[in-house]
């Protein structure tokens, strides 16, 4: 009813007005069959459509069966609620009524939790999901400013391994003089940063480095593209430093002093005690550390936030301050869901490695 009247020549412009989901474009006599080609680097599906005496126009529309996924992820867990059902109504058969009474005041108690989890967790979790489905991760992957933020992330997650090695002197210099005032004076200086806000330690670090700066003339470090992102690496070691310092600890007072003394009467040194017994005694919390601290580097936000906001020149544009600008700058939550699946997938690999570390220390 709204096509102008018969033996009207209509214009593509006048048909593509009336496409809300799709285009419309000039084309050639083809397959009136819809088909899938590849228009800009994204599928479409395709029919040619005659309007006139040789004149054909293409119907471009997304494929239907894109969406599909979609769906049918939501689908599944909802196919899941009748087995799961069932399952419950034969345990209650085979379980006596005191053991059902006791189960069912159990779950009461975890009623809350279990909601909150499923509300702020789960739930938000299952929704990103279904909005990154709708993102071409390829495309993602190709825009630069992606791979700029992998990059300062990757080069920020360095200051792990020295903080580490800073915790593990400091742990030493601790365990050694503990029952001194010197010893609980350096284990104290370490664990205030720790205990403090990320907050308060940053804007204090940025007056630091203002009041440094303040009459040579020059930027202070957080506003210079050569040293933003080497300063806020100096500012995590100096926040995290601590908690490292405190799992090292606890690591060396599990160390028998047996093993020290027979390595002091075997005439082995203050050096060759640490290398032959204390430290392969430490590589399985060293690893979990070192797997911990690259865990926060790689998921670091305040800081950036709260001092550089991304900049200078983006040298201090990390992967989630990135999933934030494109949610909540650009409103493109579908591709912020997508970056931070590919965020998830990383983490992953290292939480793996953390679990298995753990497997190990525990045997140890």
């Amino acid at each position: 009813t709204r096509l102008p009247a018969p033996r009207t020549r209509v214009s593509v412009s006048d048909l593509a007005a009336l496409v809300r989901d799709g285009r419309v474009v000039s084309g050639g006599a083809g397959e009136s069959a819809p088909r899938r080609i590849w228009v800009d680097g994204s599928r479409t599906a395709v029919a040619a459509v005659l309007i006139g005496a040789g004149r054909w126009v293409e119907l471009q529309t997304r494929p239907a069966e894109i969406e599909s996924p979609r769906w049918l992820f939501l689908l599944l867990p909802c196919a899941l609620v009748g087995p799961l059902a069932i399952f419950l109504l034969r345990w209650a058969e085979r379980s006596p009524v005191r053991r059902r009474r006791e189960t069912a005041i159990a779950w009461s108690f975890l009623a809350p939790a279990a909601l909150h989890l499923a509300v702020f967790t789960i739930g938000p979790t299952i929704y990103a999901i279904y909005l990154a489905t709708d993102v071409e991760f390829a495309e993602l992957l190709r825009d630069p400013l992606t791979w700029t933020a992998f990059r300062n992330t990757a080069l920020y997650a360095l200051y792990v391994p020295v903080s580490a090695s800073v915790a593990l002197a400091t742990a030493l210099g601790v365990h050694r003089y503990r029952l001194r005032w010197g010893g609980r004076l350096l284990g104290t200086a370490m664990l205030l940063p720790y205990v403090a806000s990320v907050v308060s330690v940053g804007i204090l670090a940025q007056v630091i480095y203002r009041a440094g700066a303040l009459g040579s003339g020059r930027p202070d470090w957080l506003s210079n593209p050569d040293t933003a992102l080497p300063a806020l690496m100096l500012i995590s070691l100096w926040a995290h430093a601590g908690g490292q310092m405190l799992v090292f600890l606890a690591a060396l007072q599990g160390i028998p002093q047996s093993y020290i003394d027979a390595a002091r009467v075997d005439g082995a040194g203050a050096w060759r005690r640490f290398f032959r017994v204390t430290l392969p005694l430490l590589w399985p919390i060293a690893g979990f550390v070192l797997v911990s601290g690259l865990l926060s580097a790689f998921q670091v936000f305040t800081l950036v936030s709260v001092l550089t906001q991304g900049g200078p020149a983006l040298t201090t544009h990390t992967i989630v301050h990135r999933v934030y600008q494109t949610a909540f700058g650009a409103q493109e939550f579908g591709a912020a869901c997508a970056l931070a699946l590919l965020i998830f997938a990383v983490l992953l690999v290292l939480r793996w490695s953390q679990l298995k570390l753990g497997r190990l220390d525990a045997k140890a």
